[in-house]
């Protein structure tokens, strides 16, 4: 039987003060493509407004942003799009080229809407102007495609930082789309005008309200990351970076770099998460070989599954210390706990098919009536939908 509210909201209560000093996330699902999962996502945003910095303006904040799936009717065309963040005129450009050098057709850029006046002063004196590439499928097989994007989305970083280009691309998929920026999460669709209307059209929406404890707010580290919103810290963070440079001699030189230097202790596990799927590991089993579950001596854990974990553990070292992780490829969304536990995640279905996760209970409107289940993750746990 699920716990009643007043046993959930008594388990909590001294938990509170903490919980609100952390960043707040997680994820909608719906069973059918519209705009529906926008919506709540955009709603939830607004109702974890608490857990991120705000300016004093009350405009400019942390970061915040949305992970959906590519808005095909929106866009009137089945596209792959790669999000460019422009401060320098030249970024067009070095995306063009690597685009080419990857076997990509582009078919056109287009200019994101948005509304500057939603802005705070913080927020508006560094914004990049903000572009979408269109990318064409080119009878490309749905992996190849993928593996292309990243291909050409590493090369572009590449040579932009060989010509001195300052730009940022939030994401660079056929499957997903990243809105995001250097606002409060209430701030979010006011900015960003696709996120109001009808024709963005997705099944899923993962939301991050950022709240900054390692590193300055900036347009280019908020969340969602291109694979996952995370909550919490890194403390093995120096060790997985060096970790990664030294195993990078086995890729190839254009994947060589993988963690971005410039990126938080959060961007550098979606760096690592995003090489092992975009090489053809399911997200699940990646996050779950990145993030492990505590295994060693586990009585109760399935023998098969301690095999996967002792297995795993010979090619990574845990990414540990507090995390929460909501994420997407556009096929599946989930959340996780690490091993420790340490970050509140409470999740929901109802009889319709709707399914969210958060940091909070209440984030995500549902009728009592229609909750069929609830419950909160624990250390080591996983829900995934597909």
């Amino acid at each position: 039987m699920p716990p009643t509210l007043s046993s959930t909201r008594l388990a909590w209560a001294g938990d509170l003060p903490d919980a609100r000093a952390a960043c707040g996330m997680g994820f909608v699902a719906t069973p059918d493509r519209g705009h529906d999962a926008i919506a709540l996502g955009v709603k939830a945003l607004a109702r974890l407004a608490h857990r991120g910095g705000l300016d004093a303006d009350g405009k400019s904040g942390d970061g915040a942003g949305l992970l959906i799936q590519v808005p095909h009717r929106l866009l009137g065309a089945e596209v792959a799009v790669a999000v460019v963040f422009e401060w320098d005129e030249r970024s067009r450009d070095v995306f063009d080229r690597a685009a080419a050098e990857s076997g990509l057709q582009i078919l056109g850029w287009r200019a994101v809407p948005v509304d500057r006046s939603s802005l705070g002063e913080r927020a508006l004196e560094t914004m990049p102007s903000i572009w979408h590439c269109l990318i064409a499928r080119s009878g490309l097989d749905p992996d190849e495609w993928e593996g292309r994007l990243y291909l050409a989305r590493r090369r572009a970083e590449r040579r932009a930082v060989d010509e001195g280009v300052r730009m940022y691309i939030a994401s660079c998929s056929s499957r997903t789309v990243v809105y995001k920026g250097l606002m409060a999460g209430t701030r979010l669709a006011d900015f960003y005008l696709d996120l109001q209307d009808p024709a963005c059209e997705s099944k899923l929406a993962v939301f991050h309200q950022r709240y900054s404890t390692n590193t300055m707010p900036d347009w280019r580290l908020a969340q969602p990351f291109r694979l996952l919103a995370h909550n919490g810290e890194i403390n093995t963070i120096g060790a997985n970076r060096a970790w990664m440079r030294a195993r990078e001699t086995e890729l190839e030189p254009d994947l060589r770099g993988t963690i971005w230097p410039e990126g938080s202790d959060s961007a550098s596990l979606d760096n690592a998460l995003e090489l092992l799927v975009r090489r053809g590991w399911e997200v699940s089993e990646a996050l779950m070989s990145l993030v492990p579950d505590a295994w060693e001596g586990r009585g109760d854990m399935a023998a098969a599954v301690r095999d996967f974990y002792r297995y795993q553990s010979t090619k990574f070292e845990p990414w540990d210390g507090p995390a929460a992780l909501a994420f997407s490829d556009g096929n599946v969304v989930g959340a996780a706990l690490d091993r420790n536990g340490l970050r509140p995640l409470r999740w929901q279905r109802t009889r319709h098919g709707l399914v969210a996760a958060a940091s909070e209970a209440g984030v995500v409107t549902m009728a009592p009536e229609d909750v069929v289940e609830r419950g909160r993750l624990g250390p080591g746990q996983m829900l995934l939908v597909d």
